[in-house]
């Protein structure tokens, strides 16, 4: 036994020191000196940094959010990768406070214990939704002391297949959904009220607690989604290692995984990210999306950039690099008064593919938080928001920072939305159309009713007319959500779909997927009358094969008659099923079109026939004899 216990200590050591020589990691253990990790830190000029929480008031913090006091909240995991056998799960969920402001927390209580590897946390309806590895839980404290005495699960069945791609990136969307996703090799299979909800392979979700309501938001070929945000105008950005994505196309009405192009690639991967903004950064800053290379020690900036219908994301200098092996950032989110907090995992060994799972130099008794400031500037006053009345409130949906805007929708929805949406008319009417903002502030308000669940039809129609085109789009996208409670929601797109903007036109394809009805679809084609772009054709590719089981069998039956022969070419062409087949034969067959109008989506689709649906086809291709036949021209409207 013994020869046989040195063996494995000589492997353990042979393969820790080839992963370090091979992916340049694992050299740093100690010592584990706040200070001599800050001394490591290389800012951008004008910028500091100072230590937040450390241990022992967390330990390898993984996720953090803030609630509308200016408290953070940390996930933390000691489990991760996996728990070791004979431990019982006590991940922990721990309440950070600075009361005297000093910008280092003074007070810590752990909400909550006995979790396992809790990837992610929301706060909402007076608790927190936490992830618990296969299942969301919901944990409440009721009697003031800020620990969970309710824990109740939501949730169950997502996948579990590989610790560090289960469901993380939360966050709340501006319309009141909850955000969140999971990467490739996990099955997910999620029982609902509403219906059974699967994933394989990743995507991204979201939910609506008070209506139990589920869906896959984004259904495409995930890898390591670790990073979502929304911007100010509610377009989005998906982090998917190494990659960036344009989110917009992604978020169709169709669970057909077709390939998308990346907006942008990293140098090598992220972790988390925020949309940055406030008045504490110089405006240089503001609008930039800053992440977390846990990789290669740094918080990396991106600069949005606009690009046709979507964007893409031009790289700047790091905020911050560092020298020490230790420094794994993971995740990082703007503060009540502008400051940038970044998550520190804290580890010489990232991952569970580069090192194995009992590698003995995991580290499960640390981690940081640092906090980021310009020094020149100073920080902006923190509101006092959950002390005021529900008029003084709303003004706040103008402030500058999206932290306080993001804040005032978490406390309007968990307000009476009876009393929100009387506020809300008045304060929208009291709005001056001549101010710096108004467009934007308008916005918020509609996005505040969809928080709180109340329709404002009037509201939603001025918007649409927006001398703004970010919010016209934004509208157009709640359309999507109201549009059975609406009248003539596909008059509106009609209208959106010929914008002279082309991200208005993406959203009105988009929205038009989700209204069931055979019109929908000749609705979303007329964005084939103007200039299109690879966004716009990519969610008008996925509309169009949402939409298949209203218009396929109407057209089978003739009764549908598309606008023009280029739509009718687009929609056959993109639908990924083979019951478009028998439509192309009746077709062909009847001669009421000439094979050559159809070659590209008859090329499309031959993978997809049977051989009972190829005889007929091939005694057509026999018969044919010109030389524009089926078969002899290009294929222009393959996806």
């Amino acid at each position: 036994m013994r020869p046989m216990k040195c063996l494995r200590s000589v492997s353990v050591a042979v393969i820790a020191l080839a992963s370090s020589l091979v992916f340049g990691e694992g050299a740093a253990v100690g010592p584990h000196s706040p200070q001599k990790e800050l001394n490591s830190f290389k800012l951008l000029d004008g910028f500091e940094a100072n230590l937040f929480a450390a241990e022992p008031m967390i330990s390898n913090p993984i996720h953090i959010t803030w609630d509308s006091r200016g408290r953070l909240w940390v996930a933390c995991s000691s489990a991760y990768p996996h728990l070791k056998p004979g431990h019982q799960a006590d991940d922990t969920i721990v309440i950070l406070e600075d009361t005297d402001q000093d910008g280092q927390a003074d007070k810590s209580t752990v909400f909550a214990k006995g979790l396992y590897i809790p990837t992610g946390i929301a706060l909402g309806d007076g608790g927190v939704y936490a992830a618990n590895q296969t299942k969301l839980l919901f944990l409440k404290d009721t009697d003031g002391d800020d620990r969970a005495d309710v824990r109740r699960v939501m949730l169950s069945g997502f996948g579990m297949a590989d610790s560090h791609h289960s469901i993380s990136a939360w966050t709340w969307g501006p319309g009141g959904w909850l955000y969140f996703q999971e990467g490739t090799f996990m099955h997910t299979n999620i029982e609902t009220p509403h219906g059974v909800v699967r994933s394989v392979n990743g995507g991204v979700f979201q939910y609506r607690p008070r209506r139990q309501e589920f869906h896959v938001y984004a259904d495409y070929n995930a890898s390591n989604p670790w990073g979502h945000d929304f911007d100010r105008w509610g377009q989005e950005i998906l982090v998917d290692n190494p990659r960036f994505f344009f989110m917009a196309p992604l978020t169709a009405n169709n669970r057909t995984k077709i390939e998308y192009r990346r907006s942008t690639r990293g140098p090598t991967k992220h972790s988390g990210g925020q949309f940055v903004s406030g008045r504490h950064l110089p405006r240089k800053f503001r609008g930039e999306f800053w992440t977390c290379r846990y990789k290669s020690h740094a918080i990396a900036r991106y600069r949005p950039v606009p690009d046709g219908a979507g964007f893409s994301y031009s790289p700047k200098p790091p905020i911050l690099k560092s020298d020490n092996h230790n420094f794994r950032p993971v995740d990082l989110e703007v503060g009540p008064r502008g400051a940038v907090y970044i998550v520190d995992w804290y580890d010489p060994l990232i991952g569970h593919m580069q090192h194995s799972l009992r590698d003995p130099r995991r580290d499960d008794s640390h981690g940081r938080i640092w906090r980021i400031r310009h020094k020149d500037r100073s920080l902006v006053d923190k509101p006092g928001l959950p002390d005021l009345a529900l008029h003084e409130l709303l003004d706040h949906l103008k402030a500058p920072e999206d932290w306080t805007r993001y804040q005032v929708k978490r406390l309007l929805y968990d307000a009476d939305p009876d009393k929100v949406a009387k506020e809300l008319r008045e304060w929208v009417e009291s709005l001056d159309p001549n101010a710096d903002g108004f467009e934007h502030h308008r916005l918020e308000a509609l996005w505040s009713y969809q928080t709180i669940g109340v329709v404002n039809e009037a509201l939603l129609r001025d918007v649409l007319r927006s001398e703004e085109p970010r919010a016209r789009a934004a509208a157009v996208r709640v359309v999507r959500y109201w549009h059975d409670s609406i009248t003539d929601p596909l008059d509106l797109l009609s209208e959106a779909v010929h914008d002279p903007h082309p991200r208005v036109r993406m959203e009105a394809v988009l929205s038009a997927g989700f209204v069931p009805q055979t019109q929908s679809l000749k609705v979303a084609l007329r964005a084939l009358d103007h200039p299109t772009d690879r966004y716009i054709r990519h969610a008008l590719q996925r509309t169009v094969d949402g939409l298949q089981s209203r218009w396929l069998p109407a057209y089978r039956r003739g009764e549908l008659e598309f606008e023009k022969t280029e739509h009718r070419q687009f929609a056959l062409a993109n639908v990924r099923s083979s019951e478009v087949v028998d439509a192309l034969t009746s077709m062909l067959t009847s001669g009421s079109v000439r094979p050559s109008e159809v070659a590209g989506p008859a090329r499309i689709l031959a993978n997809q026939v049977n051989a009972k649906q190829l005889e007929p086809l091939m005694r057509l291709l026999l018969q044919q004899t010109r030389g524009d036949a089926w078969g002899t021209q290009e294929m222009p409207y393959a996806s």
